[in-house]
């Protein structure tokens, strides 16, 4: 009879060498198998990758048309726009040939992609290296496009790589969100979010093996990286810099927290003030009743008001933002059959179930600090959400999608008294192990099916 005992020490300790087995042939599939421009604003990442190729950080709204962005960006992505949207379209071989002699360097148009242009540069290092590398070596631009989102796969991959062999605590939760559809979708796209996700878990890693282990502290290397981690991710994305609450229950001196916490701030703010002139610029499909401006007055006037959204439950709401935190794929029109849903979260329970440990108060400072974290965090998102792009004075809070918390999701997952996967191994924790690791195996079969029938 095989030792299941050793068997879940050995799989657990090398949980980020099976991550790599599984990731690198999922974000493949879907990096293939997703038509191009078919994640959610995958055209308008695109442009805004384009014009940090060129070194424009902080673009200017031009003519009040739009922002300048090369040609062939959207004269390849307006072949494949039909697609969204529409489940009876699919990619064609016609596509194909439309856009093989799409090349770049033939002029700029203006475009508002104003969601996107707002955005820091610090999300699209690699999708504008890809963008010059193809620039350099006269790539067509849907060729371009494929090294872009490869470039972005492979980064997104390493940095969870790294943060899942840093884990004790968290590892097995992180793996296991870490390969559901949605975030291997995000993975395969040109989107900022791909890298904020990866940063997300990195710093969390970090976080859950320095304070794990008995008598570590954070080396100085250590704490920058964590710093230029939340900084990259709040300066990309500000409703994430409740982050920085994370600093004062750590393992730091008081200096190390203040500068931990001011620095990602004063680097947001610089943001703010760079970009402020594109803060105000509305997307044209945007509809009448959204109006950022009159809905923030609203906020401010009716804080009581306000606050009780938050304590108003629409479950079928709920469910839908839960469905796409697993993955519901394109834009939002390529759902995952419900059974799979139901499997993801079966799945889930079991991860929390074999890695509990039943001393509530271990690490219970930390812990809470985690979960106000995670907390502050989500209400920000719904806070910006509300404010950007739900109607005006609206009784409940829309936009949310699925994705904006993935990169909350760690906080979260360590928040939880975990075991470290060093303690003490039972057969109930290897067979749930085992059944985790067969659950990657499910996703191929039905990430190929859905996009095969979808897309082709």
């Amino acid at each position: 009879m095989p030792d299941l005992k050793a068997i879940y020490t050995n799989l657990a300790k090398n949980l980020h060498y099976l991550y790599l087995l599984f990731a690198v042939p999922l974000v493949l599939i879907a990096l293939i198998d997703i038509p191009p421009f078919q994640n959610p604003d995958e055209p308008n990442h695109f442009a805004r990758a384009e014009q940090v190729s060129r070194l424009e950080w902080a673009p200017t709204f031009e003519n009040n048309i739009g922002f300048k962005v090369d040609k062939g960006v959207y004269q390849t992505a307006d072949v494949y726009a039909p697609i969204a949207h529409h489940i009876g379209i699919k990619a064609t071989a016609a596509d194909k040939d439309s856009v093989k002699n799409i090349g770049w360097r033939k002029g700029f148009i203006l475009r508002n992609f104003a969601n996107t242009a707002i955005y820091a540069p610090v999300g699209y290092v690699m999708p504008a290296l890809g963008i010059g590398i193809g620039k350099i070596i006269n790539l067509s631009v849907i060729n371009t496009f494929y090294l872009a989102r490869l470039l972005n796969a492979l980064l997104s991959i390493t940095l969870c790589f790294f943060a899942l062999r840093l884990a004790k605590r968290s590892k097995i939760l992180l793996f296991t969100v870490l390969l559901f559809p949605m975030t291997v979708a995000l993975f395969a796209s040109v989107s900022q979010d791909a890298v904020l996700i990866s940063c997300a878990f990195l710093l969390v890693g970090l976080i859950d093996f320095t304070e794990s282990t008995l008598g570590k502290n954070y080396t100085k290397r250590e704490l920058i990286l964590m710093i230029v981690l939340v900084s990259i991710i709040c300066i990309a994305k500000p409703p994430y810099l409740p982050f920085v609450l994370v600093f004062p229950f750590l393992k730091l001196g008081k200096k190390e927290k203040i500068v931990s916490i001011i620095l990602p701030v004063i680097l947001v703010i610089g943001w703010f003030l760079l970009a402020a002139a594109n803060l105000t610029i509305k997307m044209p499909e945007m509809q009448l009743t959204v109006n950022p401006q009159v809905q923030l007055s609203h906020v401010l006037h009716n804080p009581l008001r306000f606050a009780g959204l938050f304590f108003k439950m629409d479950m079928a709401r709920m469910v839908n933002t839960f469905l796409m935190f697993v993955g519901i794929l394109g834009w939002l029109d390529t759902p995952m059959p419900f059974s799979y849903y139901n499997m993801a979260y079966l799945i889930t329970i079991i991860v929390v179930c074999i890695t509990l440990n039943l001393t509530v108060r271990d690490k219970l400072k930390l812990r809470l600090g985690l979960f106000i974290t995670a907390l502050v965090a989500l209400m920000a998102v719904l806070t910006s959400q509300y404010i950007n792009f739900t109607a005006v004075d609206a009784t409940i809070f829309g936009g949310v999608q699925g994705r904006y918390l993935i990169p909350i999701f760690p906080f979260l997952a360590l928040s939880l008294p975990l075991s470290k996967h060093e303690d003490v191994a039972t057969n109930f924790k290897a067979i749930g192990l085992i059944l985790v690791l067969l659950f990657p195996l499910f996703t191929v079969v039905n990430l190929v099916h859905i996009l095969n029938i979808r897309y082709w």
